[in-house]
């Protein structure tokens, strides 16, 4: 800024000008869906929804984006260390999920869904030492 000839440095209006940041409504999310009748491998699905909304929304956009049929629902789960760490209700907020977060979807008839689920983990066994963990890798399988 100059004021009769004379260049002021220490005054910078744009200094204490706030703006505020743009920000998105919506939020991407991938799901790796697995089909119950064992017909196709699983396939990631990115679907994108509100970012202040509930599982809810995300058991309504997902079956739209993986062809689900009217007969079949699905059953979202977070993973955690290859393991199944927690089941998505329909209640459960959005920003819960942190974006890193593994979220697989079970694809199963509607009379499925009543029964008893086994949940299947893949663990590596091949050349361990005594006393040393097994490894877990790949998805965990939900069976009926």
């Amino acid at each position: 800024m100059s004021c009769h000839d004379k260049i002021l440095i220490t005054f910078d209006p744009f200094m204490y000008l706030s703006l505020p940041l743009p920000s998105t409504a919506t939020r991407s999310m991938t799901v790796t869906v697995f089909y119950g009748d064992v017909s196709s491998l699983p396939i990631p699905f990115t679907v994108t929804i509100s970012k202040h909304g509930c599982c809810k929304d995300l058991y309504q956009a997902l079956p739209i984006a993986c062809c689900v049929g009217s007969d079949e629902t699905l059953i979202l789960a977070e993973t955690y260390d290859h393991q199944i760490y927690r089941y998505l209700d329909g209640e459960d907020l959005l920003h819960s999920i942190k974006d890193d977060k593994c979220i697989v979807a079970y694809t199963l008839s509607r009379k499925q869904a009543e029964f008893p689920k086994l949940e299947i983990c893949h663990r590596f066994l091949k050349n361990m030492n005594p006393g040393e963990r097994k490894r877990d890798f790949l998805h965990p399988w939900l069976a009926i």
